[in-house]
């Protein structure tokens, strides 16, 4: 299964690094977290997590591609300035949702300088990358059809920043995380309680004293 990634302008890819695996963007205060071990199980954490891992390195990240200095101006707004030929932040006078204090109160847009185009019947999720509460801003969420809908050569993504934060966002930091999906019908459907049932998957779990998920039921996703 093929994902392009296509270039907006001639000198894109002269200028701005096509997104890369997300499992390459693994930040190093996830690497430096000590997972339990077998013997002190009461230790668990997000490191032991699967589920977790998962989210942060599946699918896709497009980098800022130059560094981002954020500076407060005298009336409490704030003023942001890249340094690139190509585009890579623009701004609204008006904030779309409510953000509360948590946020400057100014919508800032992400520049996605590379257009992707999935297979037919597979849509696209673009959102903050996961599990990233560390970075200064928040970016918001969106799904597209990306397999009917390639057209916009520069995409809006918007995006905030932390109430507070000033200074340099380095280049090389993530901005947004892609998930592509296949599109199908979903129903749900309402299940009565079993207490059998439960004491079956129970015993299935507990098969493996620890790390049962990853040794039974997890299976390996492949984003190249």
């Amino acid at each position: 299964m093929n994902l392009f990634f296509i270039p907006s302008f001639l000198n894109t890819n002269d200028i701005v690094e096509s997104p890369v695996y997300a499992k390459s963007m693994i930040p190093n205060w996830y690497k430096e977290i000590k997972p339990a071990s077998e013997i002190f199980k009461e230790n668990l954490n997000v490191k032991n997590c699967m589920p977790f891992f998962d989210s942060m390195s599946s699918g896709y990240i497009q980098k800022t591609w130059t560094d981002i200095h954020v500076n407060k101006n005298n009336d409490g707004t704030i003023t942001i300035q890249s340094s690139s030929d190509i585009q890579m932040i623009s701004s609204r006078n008006s904030v779309s949702i409510p953000i509360g204090n948590d946020f400057y109160q100014t919508e800032f847009i992400w520049q996605r300088q590379w257009t992707p185009k999935l297979p037919n019947g597979y849509s696209m999720l673009v959102t903050h990358p996961f599990n990233r509460v560390d970075l200064p801003f928040f970016t918001l969420s969106a799904i597209v059809d990306s397999d009917q809908y390639n057209h916009e050569r520069v995409g809006n993504i918007p995006f905030y920043i932390k109430n507070g934060f000033t200074g340099v966002i380095p280049k090389g930091t993530p901005m947004f995380q892609i998930l592509p999906f296949k599109r199908e019908e979903w129903e749900s459907v309402i299940v009565e309680y079993s207490d059998e049932d439960w004491q079956l998957k129970e015993k299935e779990k507990n098969k493996y004293s620890f790390g049962s998920y990853k040794k039974q039921f997890w299976q390996k996703k492949q984003y190249n």
